[in-house]
Parts: C-alpha cells; sequence; structure tokens
C-alpha cells in the first residue's frame, strides 16, 4: 500500500472510536476527522479530531496495519486532541488541559506504551509541540511558550512573547527555535536557546 493511498483511507475513515489496544471497529459511525499524521520508525500514528490516536505498523510486506490505539479521557468523558509529539522514544499527548506522556518500549513482536505521567496544565491548552535537544517545547493557547525537561517531565522555563496562540515550531541547528502565532498576532519570534530565553528577532506578518 502507497503512503498517499494509506493517508486518502486514514483522511476518509468512518470508525468508531476504538478502545486501548481492542481491534478497529470498522461498522461506519460518525464520521471522524484527521488531524496530524507522525513517522516514528516503522510506526505510524494517526491522530483524530476526538480522542484517540490510531497507531499503524509496518509489515513484512511494508504494508501498514492496525497495531493499537491510545484514547485520552478524563473523568469517563472524552477529551478532543490537540496535539502529539513522538520524540527520544517518548509520546506526548496534549488534550484539553492535561498532558499525558507515554514510554515507547520496542519489543520483538509488539511495541508498548507505558504511561510515565499525567500532568493537569490548568488555564491553558497546548496546540503545537517540538522535541529538541532532551527538553520539549509547547506552544499554547495563551500565546506562552513551555519547555519541559524529558527526563524528569517537570516544567523547566516558560517563555512569553505572543499575543495570540503559538501554533508552530521550527527549529534551527539544535541551537535556536523559530515559533510562530495565530491569526490574532501573526508574529514569527527566534528563540536563542533554553537556558536565556532570550529572543533574536520578533517580526510579525
Amino acid at each position: 500500500m502507497s503512503f498517499f493511498l494509506l493517508l486518502i483511507i486514514l483522511s476518509r475513515s468512518y470508525v468508531d472510536i476504538p478502545t486501548f489496544n481492542a481491534p478497529v471497529d470498522n461498522t461506519p459511525q460518525t464520521p471522524n476527522l484527521l488531524q496530524s499524521i507522525e513517522i516514528h520508525g516503522d510506526l505510524l500514528f494517526a491522530r483524530y479530531r476526538d480522542d484517540y490516536v490510531l497507531i499503524l505498523s509496518m509489515d513484512n510486506s511494508n504494508s501498514f496495519i492496525y497495531d493499537q490505539s491510545i484514547s485520552i479521557k478524563y473523568k469517563n468523558s472524552s477529551i478532543p486532541i490537540d496535539s502529539i509529539l513522538i520524540y527520544n522514544q517518548q509520546l506526548w499527548i496534549c488534550a484539553g488541559y492535561i498532558i499525558s506522556i507515554y514510554d515507547i518500549h520496542k519489543q520483538s513482536k509488539k511495541t508498548t506504551f507505558d504511561l510515565a505521567m499525567r500532568k493537569h496544565f490548568e488555564g491553558d491548552q497546548i496546540l503545537t509541540m517540538l522535541g529538541m535537544t532532551n527538553y520539549v517545547w509547547a506552544g499554547s493557547s495563551c500565546g506562552n511558550i513551555y519547555i519541559f525537561r524529558m527526563d524528569n517531565y517537570e516544567l523547566f522555563e516558560t517563555f512569553n512573547g505572543h499575543k495570540d496562540g503559538v501554533c508552530c515550531f521550527c527549529p534551527m541547528f539544535d541551537t535556536q527555535v523559530i515559533s510562530g502565532s495565530k491569526k490574532n498576532d501573526t508574529s514569527i519570534i527566534i528563540w536563542k536557546n533554553i537556558d536565556t530565553g532570550n529572543f533574536i528577532e520578533n517580526t510579525r506578518l
């Protein structure tokens, strides 16, 4: 199966929300829109509009097949997933005010995802993330940039400078990060590094 054909199939999926480690229910249900995909080794992660990430693995014929899914719920209620990040054998899922962090363990016939930490981040939602030099950069709906350590998952630093939600990151040479904000601000900021938090340039489009 070609990669582009796979994207078409995923984007037109009509699947019910599967439970963790359960087979996919292929009975047509309410459409659940594909939001983003990421490739990590031989795994493909598909983030859907509702509360789950679908994980497919590549078999011996180089086709992607269903492996498992991870669903995010809080007090038995579904929470739409805003962003995911796969970096340094960790899976970060941000849904509402909750950040769920999973350790990825690759075994001979199966990849497992063990919940390492679940953090409640009240008052702000994480819209986008970037993994860089053992830190996770997280852009929020309030225009803040939060930096977390990957070894203990603790908040390391908070930067501000945007006046609307941070919608994207771009790394530069492992020493600088560019962040961009949404339509009510439309600014681009180039950050020096995680130690100072000072920016080199702040440009509004």
